[in-house]
């Protein structure tokens, strides 16, 4: 996981926890689509939820760009 990526509005990320220790397969990270970014958190609507959750950078992968 990096914090050299510049999420953009539109990004399909993966969120990968912590306690998967970088494992992409791990069954709790889940994909989302990047909202919007600030100077500190990634803001990320996930699968089935209906308001975007703040990640720390560190905690995602990108998948695509749009």
């Amino acid at each position: 996981m990096s914090t050299q990526v510049d999420y953009l509005k539109g990004d399909q990320v993966r969120y990968v926890p912590g306690h998967a220790y970088g494992d992409s397969h791990h069954p709790d990270c889940e994909l989302g689509v990047v909202t919007s970014t600030n100077e500190e958190y990634v803001f990320v609507r996930f699968d089935g939820k209906s308001h975007p959750q703040s990640c720390d950078p560190d905690t995602l992968q990108l998948v695509s760009r749009s």
